[in-house]
């Protein structure tokens, strides 16, 4: 639906496209230089974390990088409704390995009674044997009965899913995002990356702002 507006109002969308470099001049960033073709920029929104855009400036501000969380989604599907009408629930019961737990059924009006569940361990955890681990959780947090049936399951890995948010790097985001925001006039910076955002209510709500304040 995003997508058909942005068409529809003129957005003109390329895909699939990297970034070797950036050129920018006083803080302004003037063009993106591609494999095959310059962009001109007059304005930028960026997404990603701001350490890869002054990398592509080629301004050295070094960093400390992150060590990650090992991240796994476990998707189930079940034969009967999940018994929780919240669209997501956080699980801090440090005896279980489920995480962040986001119940699809309640996202949408076709009967499909299935969720995700987000688990993030220590490296040396093997996550391709806990499909049945997780499934019980799920019982044992009373989503799910006894006699509720699984229809389908799988493990999606994510590679490098979540920092540990450490002091260090926390501190060194915050560097690194005060210096950007100074130093470009003409970038807007959107998204978890910003340290203004998360989850995706929060980051929708914040592009609104930022648009506003365009305008």
């Amino acid at each position: 639906m995003l997508l058909t507006k942005l068409r529809d109002s003129g957005v003109v969308i390329l895909l699939g496209l990297k970034i070797k470099s950036i050129t920018h001049e006083y803080g302004i960033i003037k063009s993106l230089e591609m494999e095959d073709q310059t962009l001109e920029v007059d304005s930028l929104i960026w997404t990603l974390p701001n350490s890869f855009l002054l990398m592509l400036c080629g301004i050295n501000k070094s960093t400390t990088p992150p060590q990650f969380r090992k991240t796994g989604l476990f998707d189930f599907v079940f034969d009967e409704p999940l018994k929780s009408e919240s669209t997501f629930i956080n699980v801090y019961d440090t005896d279980l390995f489920s995480g962040r737990i986001t119940l699809y059924q309640n996202l949408t009006q076709e009967p499909h009674y299935s969720c995700t569940v987000e688990v993030l361990t220590d490296q040396n955890i093997e996550h391709s044997d806990m499909l049945d681990t997780i499934r019980n959780e799920l019982y044992l947090m009373g989503l799910i009965s006894e006699n509720t049936k699984c229809l389908f399951s799988q493990l999606r890995p994510v590679p490098n899913g979540f920092p540990i948010l450490s002091t260090t790097f926390i501190n060194e985001q915050d560097e690194i995002n005060a210096y950007c925001n100074e130093y470009f006039s003409n970038v807007s910076f959107i998204g978890r990356a910003s340290s203004k955002a998360f989850f995706m209510p929060e980051v929708l709500t914040q592009v609104y702002q930022e648009s506003l304040l365009e305008d």
